[in-house]
């Protein structure tokens, strides 16, 4: 998986997740989101359009930047999600957790980014 990370504005970061999100890549985005958990940070939003596939561990990886992020009271948003993606989550109720958005509610929400 490759993981891009972009940092808009002090309290703003925005998480591009790319192709498989594994077992593999759990360290690799624990390090590059692990700096983004700090006092200041308001809002981190995942993209993942680009994200094909992603096994339990990733989602447990997701599931502990979320729980972090609200202990931090960060907001995390994830948006413009495949939809074999919005299943996989839609699946083990996972909507319910997160909040998602479409690429064109991202936009709406969050017009300054270029989204």
């Amino acid at each position: 998986m490759i993981t891009t990370v972009n940092i808009p504005s002090e309290d703003m970061a925005v998480i591009r997740l790319e192709g498989k999100f594994t077992i593999e890549d759990v360290h690799q985005f624990r390090v590059k989101t692990g700096p983004l958990l700090r006092e200041g940070m308001k809002t981190i939003l995942l993209c993942c359009s680009t994200l094909e596939f992603i096994d339990s561990s990733g989602i447990g990886s997701l599931i502990l930047l979320m729980n972090t992020s609200r202990n931090l009271n960060i907001e995390l948003v994830v948006y413009d999600m495949q939809e074999s993606i919005i299943r996989v989550f839609k699946t083990a109720f996972l909507d319910k957790f997160f909040r998602m958005l479409t690429l064109e509610d991202a936009r709406a929400t969050y017009p300054d980014l270029g989204l």
